[in-house]
């Protein structure tokens, strides 16, 4: 029984650990998110807008988009979450 306990304590602290941490990411992403957005509204208002890489609106869509292929929330694409999109497309082949 004691071991059950100790057992169960272990993992209800790993999980309060992981939390704080996948807290702290989030307020990471957070601050980028948001000094990324006060950037691009500088360069907007000072005319350089021509030096971003994409309007505003096209960045929303390619983050639409990255979220649509990142099946499983990672952050990233993996080959297995871009071989059903490209076989779709013709670009790979289902064998």
């Amino acid at each position: 029984m004691r071991q059950l306990e100790r057992r169960l304590e272990d993992e209800l602290a790993a999980s309060q650990l992981k939390s704080k941490k996948d807290r702290q990411s989030e307020y990471k992403q957070h601050i980028l998110n948001l000094n990324e957005k006060k950037s691009r509204k500088w360069f907007c208002h000072r005319g350089k807008s021509h030096v971003l890489d994409f309007s505003d609106d096209e960045l929303r869509k390619l983050k639409e988009c990255f979220v649509a292929l990142d099946d499983d929330g990672g952050g990233s694409i993996g080959i297995d979450e871009l071989e059903e999109p490209l076989i779709g497309l013709g670009f790979a082949d289902g064998r």
